[in-house]
């Protein structure tokens, strides 16, 4: 059995735990290893997937070991946790796996303060192979960050993009393809819908987003949806896509928000590591409100109404990739938020061609279908 290193967000986000699962159910005959949190180890399931959390419990004790000595700045600690990552497995993974798959999401945007002479962008240097999929790129405010990325994307095998707009900035690149989401590429379980509407949220708060600034706006408007719906005699499900995130925090202080003739309606969900179950509640839903891309994307999968909350760009360019016409809501725009538009989109339906779509979703493994023989 050949064996492949994924180096994926292992914070169990529902997102990209559910592309880790199509990769294994489409190679059932592969061995992966997975470096991530000890908690995976019950909730990943697979026999195909052996989960090392090792490498994570030293990045742990070094973010420990740095806020004790006051050390915060993200420079120092990405700098110093990369050292730790790759001195410590690139032996043995350079000797024991082909080839390293790298499910990176939204992880190419630039940092605040990331510095070019330290090109932190070093995940082609293992001696291996290297595919990256599924990948969106920035946002970016330097020329010299892009180009970083293109002297590392030029040295990998293949660099699949989710969106047109990060295609479109390496397409001269040979490797470089796009495609639709991969979760649009899922064998997902129908069930019979019910009068549910699913809401999902983010965290403003969370460091990473550096978004503080809409949180009171975001979390009033999340709670005037929700409450909109209950009113209407609706169970309205808010949904956590990830603990690690915070999302957990703004289910609460949502769910806070709810005037009590409602609470029995509005309730929270929190996404532990069971994929079937969170999708299961999006399945189930009449309509989708979703800040979380994933949330969207299974939405418009299962075909139900949604009312999607942009937060990033990245969301933005799904929408227009796919062809979506219903409205949405951008952050910069909160302060015009109207119900109307909700009820908007949950009163009309606005067809894509989701078919077309599963299917060019695909193309992100072609180059892993010919590495494995599928």
């Amino acid at each position: 059995m050949r064996r492949f290193f994924i180096n994926a967000y292992g914070a169990m986000n529902l997102g990209d735990d559910i592309v880790i699962r199509i990769l294994s159910e489409r190679y059932p005959f592969a061995k992966f290893i997975f470096f991530a949190r000890k908690k995976y180890r019950k909730a990943f399931k697979y026999k195909n997937i052996k989960i090392a959390s090792s490498v994570i419990e030293i990045r742990n004790k070094v973010e420990k070991i740095l806020e004790r000595s006051k050390k915060k700045s993200r420079k120092s600690l990405t700098a110093l946790c990369d050292l730790i990552v790759y001195i410590i497995d690139k032996k043995i993974i350079d000797k024991k796996y082909p080839a390293k798959i790298k499910i990176v999401g939204s992880v190419f945007s630039e940092p605040v303060d990331w510095d070019p002479k330290l090109k932190n962008v070093n995940f082609y240097s293992f001696n291996s192979p290297m595919y990256v999929l599924g990948a969106n790129f920035g946002p970016y405010r330097s020329e010299k960050f892009k180009e970083a990325y293109r002297e590392a994307f030029e040295k990998c095998e293949w660099v699949s993009f989710r969106d047109k707009y990060s295609y479109d900035l390496f397409s001269d690149l040979k490797n470089v393809r796009y495609a639709p989401d991969i979760v649009f590429s899922g064998n997902f379980k129908a069930y019979e819908q019910k009068d549910v509407v699913a809401v999902s949220v983010i965290n403003c708060d969370f460091e990473d987003r550096r978004q503080s600034e809409y949180t009171e706006k975001y979390e009033k408007m999340i709670a005037e949806i929700a409450s909109y719906f209950a009113s209407m005699g609706k169970k309205v499900i808010v949904m956590s896509f990830c603990e690690y995130e915070g999302d957990e925090k703004t289910v609460k202080r949502v769910c806070g928000m709810i005037d009590e003739k409602y609470a029995d309606l509005v309730v929270p969900y929190y996404y532990r590591g069971d994929i079937d179950e969170a999708v299961r509640i999006i399945s189930e839903s009449s309509f989708v409100v979703a800040t979380r891309l994933h949330a969207m994307i299974l939405g418009l999968y299962f075909g139900k109404k949604i009312y999607p909350v942009v937060y990033n760009e990245k969301v933005i360019h799904t929408i227009e990739d796919i062809g979506y016409k219903g409205r949405y809501l951008s952050f910069s725009d909160l302060d015009g938020f109207d119900i109307g538009d909700v009820k908007y989109n949950y009163d009309n339906e606005f067809k894509i061609d989701l078919e077309t779509i599963k299917r060019e979703s695909e193309n992100h493994f072609k180059a892993l279908d010919e590495l494995f023989g599928k």
